[in-house]
């Protein structure tokens, strides 16, 4: 039992390293967006009106990445509604074999 948990345990770190990588990559994907040269001539340090064009594809680039970050924030909370889910299950099963354990050693 304690070798499956041990296991699924490793199993669960990597994969929270993995999706803190990915939203990590994501946050510097943001920033690169906004702070890509054209974006930043045209959108944020003009002085006149602002290229439609270029607002329209800056636009659709964002949309892009909010869907894929909600995406992997559905992903994440599901792991980790799934991590507590074993953990509420995990805990009393645990102390009842604690106890049983104790009383096995109580009663020699």
């Amino acid at each position: 039992m304690m070798l499956c948990k041990s296991a699924y345990a490793r199993k669960l770190k990597l994969e929270n390293s993995q999706q803190l990588s990915m939203f990590d990559d994501l946050a510097d994907s943001f920033t690169d967006l906004v702070t890509r040269p054209a974006y930043q001539e045209a959108l944020f340090q003009t002085g006149g009106p602002v290229d439609e064009e270029v607002l329209r594809q800056f636009e659709k680039e964002v949309k892009e990445k909010v869907k894929a970050t909600r995406l992997m924030i559905v992903e994440a909370k599901e792991s980790y509604d799934n991590q507590l889910k074993i953990q509420k299950l995990y805990l009393p099963f645990m102390s009842c074999w604690l106890r049983r354990g104790r009383m096995v050693h109580m009663q020699a």
